[in-house]
């Protein structure tokens, strides 16, 4: 329990796997836009209780970074930054923890939300740097429905969303190890 006022930092990965859904032509939010919507009512909710929020959206480097503040003007521009992020390029988390908890002084909240598409063991040494420093740290794993069922039915071909090269295969004869694959990760 704090006396003072929470500041939380969202760090948001805006990577071109966060596109997968909506941005696909199917119906529904990508996850980059439902990682969006968690981070927005969360900052909302925040800011109902007069705590600062700041922002942080990445892909390979700290592409956005929104100090933290508890002003209604805050929390628009926060929208904003949000809504004009451009999904261009691979994940890479770890550099991207390090220099953001240099920039963060006193300890807070950490929120990473991402689809977790990175080298695990460097996100995990980034995520230490953040709890180095005190503060809180708090992942959101944000996956497509299509991931964790993996409903593809016929020939399908797949495209890399971060990596370069294409697979046309018949998803039934992947779904069993990829389900296992899938569950190990998670």
């Amino acid at each position: 329990e704090e006396e003072t006022n929470l500041k939380a930092t969202f760090l948001l990965d805006a990577s071109e796997s966060m596109r997968y859904g909506a941005a696909d032509g199917r119906d529904g939010l990508s996850k980059y836009r439902s990682a969006c919507a968690v981070a927005a009512s969360l900052a909302f909710l925040l800011h109902q209780q007069q705590d600062a929020v700041a922002l942080g959206i990445f892909d390979d480097a700290l592409r956005t970074f929104l100090p933290a503040t508890a002003s209604p003007a805050g929390l628009n521009s926060f929208v904003h930054a949000l809504d004009t992020a451009e999904q261009r390029r691979k994940t890479s988390l770890e550099p991207v923890c390090h220099s953001l908890a240099e920039k963060l002084p006193r300890r807070g909240l950490v929120c990473l939300v991402s689809d977790l598409l990175v080298d695990l063991g460097g996100a995990i040494r980034g995520l230490e740097h953040f709890r180095h420093y005190d503060h809180e740290v708090v992942v959101l794993h944000v996956m497509d429905a299509d991931e964790l069922t993996f409903p593809f039915q016929g020939n399908t071909q797949f495209r890399g969303l971060e990596a370069a090269g294409r697979l046309t295969c018949r998803p039934r004869a992947l779904r069993e190890g990829y389900l296992e694959a899938v569950r190990r990760f998670c």
